[in-house]
């Protein structure tokens, strides 16, 4: 019996077949059988292939088999090696070469490690054509990036060591653990072998023990997408396998174990769309719309303008749009500013709402800046130089440039200026001093303005306050307070934006078979999301809830990019969370919509807030809402009769309060109708507009 089955795959380089055969007889180890596994679009003469293996009478006893389908040899391998009595298997692909010494050195250090993977170092034949740097400094990248990481399996989650199947050296114990190979197009290899690292730490010989051609291989170091796209599903898997449970391989483990190398180095393509995958990204097809709703509007020379800190989907710019809709139906003329685009802009345009973006050389001089800064050069080097006196010289200008691009902007600014946010203070600082329009500053956010605003602005906007240049209007009484203390006086004026009847109530939750709660805003530590989380877990636990109860969190940013972002998920996909948590990206406001008419509780977990949109969005639906007692939310939900009021930062009072709605129909049904009647008297369109229009007309 063979020690060693080697499977020769023979596919579109078959008319290499006789070197490939020859590296095999070469072997300084002698003790194999071979299998060869015939895979092409070309036909493949059965004659030819038996013609080669007669030129050696150690081939006498090759067996032959046809695959019926370019590039699936999974099945056909499985078959092979399951009726396979060897101990060890292997792979050579026709074109590619072993060193004579390659099954002698894998199979000693495989009995020696007692290791079930095993693969080399490879040699390139056609080094100086390779694209990627990887293959033209193979040897040196090697060892710098594996330098980098504890070990090979957490290495090859950014870089792919084994491959091509021939490099795979490995115990038929291994492969009967994992059930032989998946059927996949691109990287059979790769999925093999960050399998098998879960249960065995691979071993890499440090020695050049095959050959092969940078053309040979597969194609996702040629940046061809369905590989990528393949490749990051494998680490979605394996990320997945190894977070829901202790891998029998101590090492694979990163998070755990090496949490600083994790987050240091940065991703490729497929590990971010790995872990970005984990994040819902909800998309509603929604019907055409008329361009312009507002078109029939008479319009008088009334002119107000709003101006938003940014156009992304969050509370604030869809704050704007909302108002921006109800002064053009009160026949105002409208123009939003930003400084920046962002997705939200299509929703103005098609609601008819005129917005402006900052444009212009300033961000061209913005982008050149960052370029220079990331792409350094020695000063010594004339390009490095140069580089250098570029920077410097637009450091020294771009201040100047920036009040010219502002002055531009607000060129059409006529009528008064609401500026929303306090992220936008230096926008207001600016309206105030190069603008004679009367200027209103609406705060929902409870900050300190001094955490954000410069010395010189703080004084220059109490200033104003008491000259009447600057009105300041306060989404909540709380937030009031506290500005107040800091010289801010002002007027508290609620907002939501949404009409009282604009949903139906919730109807009663106690006929579904399972349960939704839902959590909508950013994600992070103001917001409360890992008491949130570690709340869920305690019901779980301690099985206040059912299991098929789920929590949907909807605002998460990509992991990939985001540091919170990636803890969080990290934290939902161990064992006592995976599978009742869903994060849900940042999504269109009719997308967001969806996620609050499917839902049967809302739940916020602020540590302080204003006036929480996602709160107000609930109750406007008669939804019963746990929320914790501070700020403004205290202002929205009146304990045991409009919600359930927690305290901040506590999460096992706030499982005994989702606790009990989940369990408690009734009380539900009271509290949601109850949230609903307070909504439409005190927060809804009807109740706030015309306070705030007031002011602005």
């Amino acid at each position: 019996m063979a020690l060693v089955h080697i499977l020769l795959l023979v596919d579109e380089n078959y008319q290499q077949l006789n070197k490939s055969l020859k590296s095999i007889i070469n072997q300084t180890y002698t003790n194999w059988q071979i299998s060869i596994v015939c895979n092409s679009n070309k036909k493949i003469s059965l004659s030819e292939i038996k013609e080669v293996l007669k030129t050696d009478r150690k081939l006498s006893r090759v067996k032959i088999y046809n695959t019926k389908t370019f590039g699936k040899y999974s099945q056909t391998i499985n078959s092979i090696f399951q009726k396979s009595k060897s101990k060890y298997f292997s792979f050579l692909r026709s074109g590619e070469e072993y060193f004579p010494e390659r099954i002698r050195t894998l199979l000693s250090e495989a009995e020696r490690r007692k290791a079930s993977l095993l693969i080399s170092y490879v040699e390139f034949l056609d080094i100086k054509n390779a694209d990627n740097i990887f293959f033209k400094n193979y040897s040196h990248s090697l060892l710098a990036n594996i330098s980098l990481f504890p070990n090979i399996s957490v290495a090859s989650l950014w870089h792919d060591y084994s491959l091509t199947l021939s490099n795979l050296f490995f115990s038929k114990k291994i492969f009967n653990d994992l059930n032989g190979f998946r059927d996949l197009n691109f990287n059979l290899h790769y999925d093999f072998f960050m399998r098998a690292s879960v249960i065995d730490e691979p071993v890499i010989i440090p020695l050049n023990l095959l050959n092969t051609k940078s053309a040979f291989l597969n194609p996702i170091f040629f940046e061809n997408r369905e590989s990528l796209l393949e490749k990051s599903e494998i680490i979605k898997d394996h990320l997945s396998t190894i977070l829901e449970c202790e891998p029998k391989n101590k090492l694979s483990d990163i998070f755990n174990s090496h949490p600083f190398i994790f987050a240091g180095i940065d991703w490729s393509q497929p590990m971010s769309d790995a872990f970005d995958s984990f994040v819902e990204q909800r998309i509603i097809v929604e019907p055409k719309q008329i361009k312009n709703p507002h078109k029939n509007i008479i319009k008088s020379n009334k002119r107000v303008v709003l101006l938003t800190h940014e156009l992304s989907l969050t509370g604030a710019p869809v704050i704007i749009m909302e108002m921006a809709s109800l002064f053009i139906k009160e026949g105002y003329s409208v123009n939003v500013l930003s400084p920046s685009d962002g997705p939200l802009r299509k929703d103005f345009e098609q609601r008819g709402i005129k917005v402006s973006v900052l444009k212009g050389s300033f961000n061209r001089l913005e982008s050149l800046e960052r370029y220079l800064v990331k792409n350094p050069e020695p000063r010594r080097e004339l390009i490095g130089f140069f580089k250098w006196v570029t920077l410097n010289l637009l450091k020294a200008f771009k201040k100047t440039m920036f009040q010219i691009s502002r002055i531009q902007f607000f060129f059409k600014a006529k009528g008064p200026i609401l500026v929303n946010s306090i992220a936008a203070w230096e926008w207001a600082f600016f309206c105030l001093r190069h603008s004679h329009a009367t200027v209103i500053w609406y705060i929902h956010e409870t900050f300190d303005p001094k955490w954000i605003a410069s010395e010189a602005a703080d004084v220059f906007f109490r200033k104003s306050i008491l000259n009447g240049k600057l009105k300041m209007i306060f989404g909540s009484i709380a937030t009031q307070r506290l500005w107040e203390k800091k010289g801010y006086s002002g007027e508290v004026k609620y907002w939501s934006g949404i009409h009282k009847n604009d949903f139906l109530s919730k109807k009663n939750i106690s006929n579904k078979k399972s349960k939704m709660i839902l959590n909508v805003g950013s994600i992070g530590s103001r917001k409360g999301t890992r008491v949130l989380l570690e709340a869920f877990a305690f019901c779980r636990k301690h099985r206040l809830i059912q299991n098929d109860v789920t929590l949907y969190i909807v605002g998460t940013p990509n992991p990939s990019g985001n540091q919170e972002a990636r803890d969080l998920l990290l934290r939902t996909l161990r064992k006592d969370l995976v599978g009742s948590v869903r994060l849900v990206g940042n999504i269109s406001p009719k997308a967001v919509q969806s996620y609050y008419n499917e839902a049967d509780i809302y739940v916020h977990a602020s540590f302080f807030d204003c006036m929480p949109i996602g709160i107000l969005s609930a109750m406007a639906r008669g939804m019963p809402i746990v929320a914790t007692d501070v700020d403004g939310c205290g202002e929205a939900i009146i304990n045991e009769e409009t919600g359930l009021l927690v305290p901040p930062r506590c999460p096992e009072q706030l499982a005994q309060a989702i606790a009990r709605l989940v369990n408690n129909e009734k009380e539900v049904f009271e509290l949601g109708r109850n949230a609903k009647k307070r909504f439409s008297e005190v927060f809804s369109a009807e109740a706030t507009f015309p306070k705030i229009f007031q002011i602005l007309k």
